[in-house]
């Protein structure tokens, strides 16, 4: 018999980029990844997609891996305001603080697979055109066929993965971790994200064919809170 992880982990599966992915690219909001498109480095006169590493609420990968005092009083505090977002949001006090450190834990999974921000400025280091095809088959568990569709995105369009190994690590962990962890973390991007100023301008990576597309999903919000305060 099929336990409850292993069929709410193969739901997920079906729907990966339905939740983390979908409902915060909706918002603006900055999850799993981020998606948009870019000029071709080496063809400029094509437009291509760019998929890049995203799923942190900290600044970057460092806040999460460096290990000095500064470092984890900080994390602490951010914990303290991922649970009073959380709890402002509907979770009750104990529970809002015990789901702030399951988005840490995963966050800080997500920070050690990211790539760092030497290697980031790096433009050899984060060009790695992939089809759409080669993509969902080194990345499985991610529905992209699924995302482009609900994107918009032109078929034949080729995929500038900024960090591969990010992905496959995201990959992994969608099949890994449970259901609930990542509504857990779904609300925590959401909650803490509201509680400050989105700015649409910060992304040099925000897709021309998502111009409509937050309108169109912004349903998913309403859908994501209630899914996270189960």
């Amino acid at each position: 018999m099929e336990a409850s992880g292993q069929r709410e982990g193969r739901g997920l599966r079906r729907n990966a980029v339905g939740l983390p992915g979908l409902i915060a690219q909706s918002l603006g909001v900055t999850a799993l990844f981020n998606f948009g498109s870019e000029e071709d480095r080496k063809d400029a006169s094509r437009v291509i997609a760019a998929a890049v590493q995203g799923g942190l609420g900290l600044p970057d990968r460092d806040y999460y891996t460096k290990t000095d005092e500064k470092s984890s009083k900080l994390r602490d505090k951010y914990v303290a305001h991922v649970a009073r977002m959380l709890e402002l949001a509907g979770a009750p006090r104990a529970k809002a603080s015990s789901r702030a450190k399951t988005i840490l834990a995963l966050e800080t999974k997500l920070a050690e697979a990211s790539q760092t921000n030497v290697d980031i400025r790096d433009p050899d280091k984060t060009y790695h055109p992939k089809t759409l095809e080669a993509f969902s088959a080194e990345t499985p568990n991610l529905a992209w066929a699924s995302y482009f569709q609900q994107q918009h995105v032109p078929d034949g369009v080729a995929i500038n993965v900024w960090q591969p190994d990010f992905f496959r690590a995201a990959d992994n962990l969608v099949k890994s971790e449970p259901l609930a962890t990542w509504k857990t973390w779904a609300m925590g991007t959401v909650t803490s994200s509201s509680s400050r100023p989105i700015s649409h301008g910060g992304s040099a990576n925000r897709s021309r064919w998502d111009c409509d597309f937050a309108f169109r999903s912004a349903r998913d919000c309403d859908f994501a809170f209630r899914s996270a305060r189960d």
